[in-house]
Formats: C-alpha cells, sequence, structure tokens
C-alpha cells in the first residue's frame, strides 16, 4: 500500500484531515527556522511541498519555493514534545526531518475548497 502512495506523493499540498486546512510557510517565504502552519488552502507556492524518497519508505518534504535552498521540514530541536515547533531548516537526515506516511483511511479526500 506504501508503494502505491508512493507514486502518488512527488509534491503537493497536504490538507488537514480534520479542517480541510493545508500545510503553510508561514510569510511565504523559505529561510530556515521559518514557522510551518495550517491555513485556508489558497494555491500559493507556499503550500506546495515535494516528497522526496528515503530508504526504509520514510520521505523527506522540500518546499517548493526556495527549492535550491537544501531546506527540508524540520521537527525543532529534535523534540519528541506535543505541540512542537515545525520549522524550514537545511537537511541533515536527522529523524527530525523524516516522515514516513501511513494510510488512515479508504475513502476519497474531501474537497474542502468546493461548496
Amino acid at each position: 500500500m506504501i508503494t502505491a502512495l508512493a507514486g502518488r506523493l512527488p509534491f503537493g499540498a497536504c490538507i488537514n484531515r480534520q479542517t480541510g486546512w493545508a500545510m503553510d510557510i508561514m510569510g511565504g517565504t523559505a529561510a530556515i527556522h521559518t514557522g510551518i502552519q495550517q491555513f485556508p488552502p489558497h494555491g500559493g507556492d507556499n503550500q506546495a511541498f515535494r516528497f522526496t524518497p528515503l530508504p526504509g519508505l520514510y520521505y523527506k518534504i522540500e518546499p517548493l519555493i526556495g527549492e535550491s535552498s537544501n531546506l527540508v521540514l524540520d521537527v525543532a530541536g529534535a523534540s519528541t514534545s506535543p505541540g512542537a515547533t515545525v520549522q524550514l531548516f537545511p537537511w541533515h537526515g536527522g529523524t527530525n526531518q523524516t516522515v514516513r506516511p501511513h494510510l488512515i483511511q479508504r475513502r476519497p479526500l474531501r474537497d474542502h475548497g468546493s461548496a
């Protein structure tokens, strides 16, 4: 199942299942320590991300803005606490910069942008 999912995740938006809001780079600029928030989807480049496969079915998530910057999503300070800050930070390959997608439902995602 993960292999099939991997083929569908080269780039795109990450939408929160509960709110329908997108993962969003605050301020729309890719820079070190820029925070990640959820925000209503608007199709901007600051809501688009590339999912690059890594060994072990993990991925690094890179912003499409500032692609040449070597920045990825990073849990600040490698925190394991609830509410930890997610930010952009240079890729170093730590476990705080890799994600593994999990299938949580078998129905299509809803389009929260239409009436």
